[in-house]
């Protein structure tokens, strides 16, 4: 197996319905080995390094359609993993950091995954979900001015000073 590859299957077991795996790769080496379509791809494996689906990596602008996304670029991006139980229906929407999520996803396939995803898995993910966004929020946070952590903010924030201020007429 290429070295270069991070992944939670070994040789022996690969495409074996008893990993119990479910993954979206973003995928920037072409492998023959695994029918990687190209260099610059996302694909949704299940139980194998095999994409049960991949495509191109790119995003829907509204307006402007399809436009490609170079996974190695360095720029960052943001990607939203969509399962429906229901339909057993799996959406995946790659975008730039800088804009909000897209409304048509890159890539789809319909697949039971109720199998692969037990009850502890869904706990786990769910609890991977809420450490995501408390760190965003945290890289987020409003960052104080060398001389505001020694003696504290002291800024003035419109909105608040607006709902404190009678304005007369």
């Amino acid at each position: 197996m290429n070295s270069s590859l991070f992944t939670t299957t070994e040789q022996t077991n690969n495409g074996n319905s008893s990993n119990h795996v479910f993954g979206v790769e973003l995928d920037s080496i072409q492998s023959k080995e695994f029918n990687d379509i190209n260099d610059n791809h996302v694909g949704i494996d299940i139980n194998d390094l095999k994409s049960a689906n991949s495509t191109p990596a790119g995003y829907y602008s509204s307006g402007d359609g399809l436009k490609n996304f170079t996974l190695f670029s360095g720029y960052p991006m943001q990607l939203w993993v969509g399962y429906d139980g229901i339909k057993k229906h799996i959406n995946v929407t790659l975008g730039p950091i800088n804009m909000g999520k897209p409304e048509c996803p890159l890539l789809s396939l319909t697949h039971d995954l109720s199998p692969i995803l037990n009850n502890s898995i869904l706990v786990f993910m769910i609890f991977l979900a809420m450490a995501y966004v408390i760190r965003r929020k945290r890289m987020f946070a409003e960052l104080l001015e060398d001389w505001e952590q020694e003696y504290g903010p002291r800024r003035l924030y419109l909105q608040r000073e607006l709902s404190n201020t009678s304005i007369l007429v």
